[in-house]
């Protein structure tokens, strides 16, 4: 496998640090910091960088790699993670998230999954992932991106909720139709795609945070929305 160009990779980094420091704001206008803040702010900046080290250092170890593992390893480290994104946008926390922060606002944010995408683009075109895993293959997650604004627009006024529920169901369904093809196409007993470079990459480098950071990002925007959607209709009498 080779190895990514520093451009791609620098975006990577530069995403990564990013989505981290989105979620401390997130983390700091969500829960009362009070006299604890540096404390609480510590500890959250602990976990993120716990997260990122742990995960980073386990594809470097080569510990998600093993093409005779049935199942492949990787799903051992992912799926306990995607129950606990869930778990945690359905919390007293995911509470206070919709508290501060509207339901469209959380969609809007959703358009980071374009540089995502474009990331995604770059590594095939340098050979390191297949290009069934881009817009120009079988991924389907332009569809979430094309329709976002038009979805943005639509319940500008508040009304059409209906419409975000959809799109969200919609984002969710294209989210796990990668995250099936991502795996998939890994090194393994489980690979069912062989018409290009293998998923190799996301199990031995930094870009482990691809599923393990962008994923659940994404996963978590889509738990809070429908929330809030469904405790919006009910709390209107509509549920």
């Amino acid at each position: 496998m080779g190895t990514p160009s520093l451009l791609v990779t620098c975006a990577h980094f530069a995403l990564t640090a990013l989505l981290v420091w989105i979620g401390r704001i997130v983390f700091e206008r969500s829960m009362p910091l009070g006299a604890r803040a540096p404390v609480r702010r510590a500890a959250f900046l602990g976990l993120a960088l716990a997260w990122l080290g742990g995960t980073w250092s386990l594809a470097r170890a080569g510990l998600l790699h093993a093409p005779d593992a049935d199942p492949p390893r990787f799903v051992f480290l992912m799926g306990p993670a995607v129950v606990g994104t869930v778990v945690l946008g359905l919390s007293p926390f995911g509470r206070r998230v919709l508290g501060v922060f509207s339901v469209r606002s959380i969609a809007a944010f959703q358009a980071f999954r374009l540089p995502v995408e474009l990331l995604l683009w770059e590594l095939a075109r340098e050979g390191l992932v297949p290009v069934r895993m881009t817009f120009e293959g079988s991924n389907p997650e332009w569809v979430t991106l094309v329709t976002l604004p038009l979805v943005l627009w639509l319940t500008r006024s508040g009304r059409a909720g209906w419409l975000l529920v959809l799109w969200n169901v919609l984002g969710l369904a294209t989210l796990g139709t990668i995250m099936a093809i991502a795996v998939r196409s890994m090194p393994g007993a489980w690979q069912a795609f062989h018409d290009g470079s293998a998923n190799a990459i996301v199990l031995t480098s930094s870009f482990v945070w691809v599923p393990c950071v962008y994923v659940l990002t994404a996963l978590g925007g889509h738990v809070l929305a429908l929330r809030g959607l469904v405790a919006g209709r009910v709390a209107s009498g509509r549920g």
